[in-house]
């Protein structure tokens, strides 16, 4: 039943994309299923000779969203970014100028770790929060030189 009615949707979109002249991308395609209930019943369908398989979360344009609407796959990847990034601006603290390492932090640290975060952040769960908050304190000594 859900196979018909995936197959016949993404029929329907399909045929409206490539009538205004849009290019549709057939390479890996992948269905989430976005609602509290786990789809069970279906792990694939098959759609134009081409497998399309169920996903639990996907990324688009870096942002992790996540069938169930929680947000934790996106915060773990975010401030996994940002430790990364805490370590080399920790090392080029010590040949940039305060004013120089600010406007860097501003540009690249912020940039990549709180992207989209208008979306996500307000609903993440409050231990990821305490992690944010850790990560920026550190940032912060790093700025300061004060690593006590």
């Amino acid at each position: 039943m859900l196979a018909k009615w995936l197959t016949s949707t993404l029929t329907k979109h399909v045929n409206f994309l490539e009538s205004i002249d849009m290019m549709v991308g057939k390479g890996k395609p992948e269905i989430t299923w976005i609602s509290k209930f786990q789809v069970t019943d279906h792990q694939s369908i098959t759609f134009s000779n081409v497998l399309i398989h169920f996903t639990t979360s996907i990324k688009a344009l870096g942002v992790v969203i996540q069938g169930d609407l929680c947000w934790h796959k996106q915060s773990e990847e975010s401030i996994r970014k940002g430790t990364r990034l805490l370590s080399s601006f920790k090392y080029l603290r010590k040949y940039l100028t305060e004013s120089q390492f600010l406007k860097a932090v501003s540009a690249h640290f912020y940039g990549a770790v709180f992207y989209c975060c208008s979306v996500w952040f307000e609903i993440t769960k409050w231990r990821y929060k305490e992690k944010f908050d850790s990560l920026y304190f550190r940032l912060l000594r790093s700025a300061c030189s004060d690593y006590s």
